[in-house]
């Protein structure tokens, strides 16, 4: 159930330099702390659950590596090579596939990550929680209501996983309300 701080360390480390360049949207708030955050959701969540049967390396590895297939020159084939199959798969399924058309990719991405561990559909929860937690100020209105419409599917699709991280996400959606206008 708990992780070791080898895989934790490795995990962090490879990500920072992978995404070493890299800033939150509109501030100079380096990237990592998005990646830190997201650790952080699914450790807590992993405090909380019941189950014995997580894998809290797998979680916490993909927690720390979700974004670097999709915003790094990481490839695939070094995720494996350092982290293992299990890990390369989760976060391959983490990835949206923009060779789809957008409307296309969660839904697709969420369907791959049905087929990975419960790990991995956590590690998608901790996500989008962490990433509703700030105001996109560089986005229209509705491509707010969208993103929050994305986080209701995300939600009901993989929802049953971890009560804590349902619960917190319920939250995010709910709140983020004060960043859309009434119309």
């Amino acid at each position: 159930m708990f992780f070791t701080e080898e895989i934790y360390y490795k995990a962090m480390n490879f990500a920072g330099e992978a995404h070493h360049a890299q800033f939150m949207p509109g501030s100079t708030i380096p990237y990592v702390t998005h990646l830190a955050n997201v650790c952080m959701e699914v450790v807590t969540a992993l405090t909380y659950s019941s189950s014995h049967s997580l894998n809290g390396d797998l979680l916490v590895c993909s927690a720390l590596l979700h974004d670097v297939l999709e915003d790094t020159p990481v490839s695939y084939t070094e995720v494996e090579a350092l982290f293992g199959t299990e890990v390369a798969k989760g976060v391959a399924a983490l990835t949206r596939n923009t060779l789809l058309p957008e409307a296309e990719q969660i839904p697709d991405s969420l369907q791959r990550i049905l087929r990975q561990p419960v790990e991995i559909r956590m590690v998608k929860m901790a996500d989008r929680i962490d990433n509703l937690r700030q105001n996109p100020l560089l986005w229209s209105n509705s491509q707010r209501k969208a993103y929050q419409n994305e986080a209701q599917l995300i939600l009901k699709t993989l929802g049953g996983c971890n009560l804590y991280l349902e619960e917190q996400l319920k939250k995010k959606i709910n709140s983020y309300n004060q960043y859309l206008e009434v119309v």
